[in-house]
């Protein structure tokens, strides 16, 4: 599954982050009550305190900057990097009685302008217009063509500001944790106030990065491709230059040499990072029931789709439409019945209600999938899969179409996935229970067993003095061993079964016989055992029911297919054989 998750996570200590677009008086509210709370922020210090303090968050900001230039000179950093981060330092000198907030001044100065916003807004009216075109049929593709075109001029700017925004926030947090000028700051009086101020800055910027790599990896990796290149480049150039100077090269191979390493250096700087943001069909490819799937299949998702732009906190509703994520990042929490809280990211190709909008039942637990902020400030860009759509899905299925009943069969194992991670505590503690009344008693005498059927091993009536077929008694320890190993084993089938598995629609009294894993997506189902030999034995059939896990199941359960992880010598040990 290509769907990118992330943990919420904290790098460093101090205050909670938050995007670089943020709302300025939630900032500036944080950065007074962190300047307040200090003890040279306070009216209980002295005057000679806070001038230090200044002084020293002058003299960081100002190496800061000369961090900054050092890396432009090397090729590291973009101009466009350096004027933003050159301009916030500026304004941060301009008063270094204020506590350091060069991040709120890099976000003002990345993409929080009503130019960005203009452009962001016309782009996604521009390419919601050329979906409804679209699902008008062929002449609508047709008129949709212009309207693409002028989306991926929109696109231009808004790329250049993301790659920007990710280029300056990883620049500035190397100079907040690798900077000498940080490291020389430990040595003086004031370091324990300053630190605070420093672990707020590289909180902030450390889950900027985070939740930008969640919401586009190839972006981010754009970034550091560059930098990656560019280095290499420089480390070439120096090369020859050594070679030059300890009299190995004459000028003549010298320039021979540097002359094309320099040019793409050059060509390199021009350019700087490139990224592209992926069209909506590319987002589509992506997902992983939609990867070997004609052309066809992508239209007539576009013909029953539409987008939607969330606000950054706001909540998706609770329908039976398909949600997919084409820019930005969905949180989803969710508290299971048993266990603790649980959260994840949903970025660029994040799937989000595949089984409610199949089967029209809730996962699990209380589920909960809140917008969040992208790089420019603006929440996240949905394309919405409605429920007409996925009926008609059903009914290409239904009528004998081979690719939706593909499609179909390949959504389905996916929400089946979703399932079983939801399920896993449930399936622990029954799965446990019932390996610990299957549990052998007594080691076996003999490993090298030959196969037999296991269904006439639980038939057999133990005779008197039996005894003798069994080892010595497992103590207590060893079949909790047992049990853990069993279980492991059962969770690696399970998954490996589940990418072979099949769509089966059962009518109402229908039976057949289980063979394998089942996951019960909707509806209720009876499991019983139907061997009369092994029924009129007690012993025999209370195994039975434990290995066959029979009983009534409502929707949402698994019932494992446990003969898979038995071997024989296990069967022949079970207690009471």
């Amino acid at each position: 599954m290509s769907v990118t998750l992330g943990k919420a996570s904290r790098l460093s200590r101090g205050a909670s982050a938050s995007g670089v677009a943020g709302d300025d008086s939630e900032d500036e509210s944080a950065y007074d009550s962190l300047y307040k709370g200090s003890v040279f922020g306070s009216s209980k210090g002295d005057a000679a305190n806070e001038e230090e303090l200044a002084d020293a968050r002058h003299w960081l900001v100002s190496g800061l900057k000369r961090y900054f230039h050092s890396k432009r000179m090397e090729g590291l950093l973009s101009a466009r990097g350096l004027r933003i981060l050159d301009g916030s330092c500026e304004i941060a000198l301009e008063d270094p009685r204020k506590p350091l907030a060069l991040w709120r001044h890099i976000g003002k100065d990345v993409g929080n302008n009503i130019l960005v916003r203009v452009i962001t807004y016309a782009l996604f009216l521009v390419r919601q217009a050329a979906i409804w075109l679209v699902s008008l049929g062929q002449f609508g593709s047709w008129m949709a063509w212009p309207l693409r075109l002028v989306a991926s001029v929109l696109q231009r700017p808004l790329n250049n500001v993301l790659l920007a925004s990710v280029e300056v926030a990883m620049e500035y947090l190397m100079g907040l944790t690798t900077s000498p000028y940080v490291e020389w700051l430990q040595e003086g009086e004031v370091w324990d106030a300053l630190l605070s101020e420093i672990q707020c800055e590289s909180a902030q910027v450390a889950k900027f990065l985070i939740d930008r790599e969640i919401e586009a990896p190839e972006r981010y990796s754009a970034v550091q491709s560059y930098r990656v290149a560019m280095a290499v480049l420089r480390q070439q150039k120096h090369f020859v230059e050594s070679l030059f100077e300890s009299g190995m090269l004459d000028s003549t191979e010298q320039l021979s040499l540097a002359h094309p390493i320099e040019a793409a250096e050059r060509r390199l700087e021009l350019l700087g990072p490139v990224w592209k943001a992926p069209s909506l069909r590319e987002v589509l490819r992506q997902l992983p029931f939609m990867r070997e799937q004609p052309e066809q299949v992508v239209d007539f998702f576009v013909r029953y789709g539409h987008l939607m732009m969330l606000k950054n906190g706001e909540t998706l509703p609770d329908n039976r439409d398909l949600y997919v994520v084409q820019s930005g990042i969905i949180k989803v929490s969710y508290q299971p019945d048993l266990g603790e809280a649980q959260e994840y990211f949903l970025g660029a190709g994040g799937v989000y209600n595949l089984y409610g909008a199949l089967t029209g039942e809730h996962l699990p637990g209380a589920t909960d999938a809140v917008a969040q902020g992208n790089a420019l400030g603006k929440g996240p860009v949905l394309f919405c899969v409605s429920a007409k759509g996925l009926r008609q899905l059903s009914a290409a299925a239904a009528a004998g179409d081979a690719t939706f009943q593909q499609l179909e069969l390949d959504m389905n194992r996916l929400a089946g996935l979703f399932l079983l991670e939801r399920l896993k505590p449930q399936l622990d503690i029954e799965v446990s229970q019932a390996l610990a009344r299957m549990a052998p008693l007594y080691h076996s005498i003999d490993p090298q067993r030959q196969s037999f059927d296991k269904t006439a091993a639980l038939n057999s009536n133990p005779t008197v003095g039996s005894s003798h077929r069994h080892g010595k008694r497992v103590n207590r320890q060893q079949r909790a061993a047992w049990v853990r190993h069993h279980m492991a084993l059962l969770k690696q089938n399970l998954k490996c079964q589940l990418a072979k598995a099949e769509l089966l629609v059962l009518p109402r009294g229908c039976s057949v016989a289980q063979e394998s894993h089942v996951l019960l997506l909707q509806g209720t189902i009876q499991v019983k055992m139907t061997d009369e030999h092994i029924m009129a034995d007690q012993r025999a059939a209370e195994t039975a029911r434990w290995v066959t896990n029979a009983g009534r199941h409502q929707h949402q359960s698994i019932l494992p297919w446990l003969w898979d992880i038995l071997s024989d010598d296990d069967v022949t040990r079970m207690p009471g054989q």
